[in-house]
């Protein structure tokens, strides 16, 4: 993830699910988690109540530190050691697309294609789609892939909650509405009452 509040907006009703289904879930945020000046503001406590919402634990959180909305100034190699320290052994691994309109987005998406090459491991990797970026961008998100996220989606309008400063009134993607609204969406595209659309980049 690049961002707080990512994780819950692409993903959070599959994390949600895989951890019912008993799967052990670790997220690494590149960014520091703090929206810098004009306006500052931190949200990692933010990050571990949502993800507490979701199930993961709080040893399962990591922060590479990276300042938000400046990815551009650092070097992808002086990070892929410590995400394939958090990253052994991992089956699956989610991310941002590199078309986001979001700079931290793709030093996310390209940090980890470098880490999960199939050399050392056999991890799956599909991209998300992130509200109020993927859709901003001039390059449709490609769906190719959807999970069933009926039995989840309340947890991931709940989680999305603990984002105090980054939920917006309605008619803001990043809504409670909006989201509910584009699970919907997702879910009449393949039969399913809510779903979360996903891109496969890889897959074993």
């Amino acid at each position: 993830m690049a961002h707080p509040d990512d994780e819950v907006l692409g993903c959070g009703g599959w994390i949600a699910q895989l951890l019912q289904s008993g799967n052990d879930v670790s997220v690494i945020f590149t960014t520091d988690g703090v929206r810098h000046s004009p306006i500052s503001t931190d949200s990692k406590g933010d990050a571990y109540e949502a993800l507490q919402v979701l199930g993961v634990k709080k040893d399962h959180i990591n922060f590479l530190n990276i300042k938000t909305q400046r990815s551009d100034e650092y070097v992808l190699r002086d990070y892929t050691e410590q995400v394939e320290k958090v990253g052994k052994d991992i089956d699956l691994v989610i991310v941002p697309s590199k078309h986001d309109l979001n700079i931290d987005h793709v030093f996310a998406y390209n940090l980890a294609l470098i880490c999960f090459r199939p050399v050392k491991y056999r991890s799956r990797i599909v991209t998300m789609e992130i509200m109020s970026s993927t859709e901003w961008s001039d390059r449709p998100f490609h769906s190719n892939y959807y999970i069933d996220i009926s039995k989840t989606i309340d947890l991931k309008i709940e989680a999305l909650g603990k984002y105090v400063k980054q939920v917006l009134p309605f008619p803001h993607p990043r809504s409670p509405e909006a989201i509910r609204i584009k699970a919907q969406q997702r879910g009449l595209e393949v039969g399913y009452l809510y779903a979360e659309a996903y891109h496969i980049i890889r897959w074993f």
